[in-house]
């Protein structure tokens, strides 16, 4: 045998070309079909715990808004309780009130809807005072 026969025996295919391309297809279509197997499993987890973490953001978010109000008040009232067990009078709870309603409303410390406050005391001086917190007590 020539060389040049034994050359052309190692270069013909021994398989036909048909096959090795149906079988590259074949493996790509499984490579596609597993990996989005897997992927989708992925994804969807992703998506639920993501969705969950949203809802937990948002809802302490709803509560931290909704209980705003009562810390703020009940912080104010505390204060009012403390002035008036010291002593103060009319007047310095006047201004006390309008300078926490004013800062209250006014600017990014705003709370929901809140437009004054207003306080009805009935042992201060002996008969019934009624505070507002729009009226600024004179300087």
């Amino acid at each position: 045998m020539s060389i040049f026969s034994v050359l052309v025996e190692k270069l013909t295919p021994k398989r036909p070309m048909y096959l090795q391309v149906g079988f590259t297809v074949l493996a790509f279509l499984m490579m596609v079909a597993l990996s989005h197997l897997f992927m989708s499993d992925m994804v969807h987890s992703y998506l639920v715990r993501h969705a969950q973490n949203v809802l937990t953001f948002e809802r302490l978010k709803i509560e931290a808004v909704l209980r705003e109000p009562e810390v703020t008040l009940d912080g104010f009232s505390q204060t009012v309780r403390h002035l008036i067990m010291r002593g103060a009078d009319l007047e310095t709870l006047k201004e006390y009130v309008a300078d926490v309603s004013e800062h209250l409303t006014v600017g990014q410390t705003r709370i929901l809807n809140l437009e004054e406050f207003h306080g009805y005391f009935e042992t201060l001086t002996g008969e019934a005072a009624y505070i507002d917190g729009k009226a600024r007590p004179p300087i």
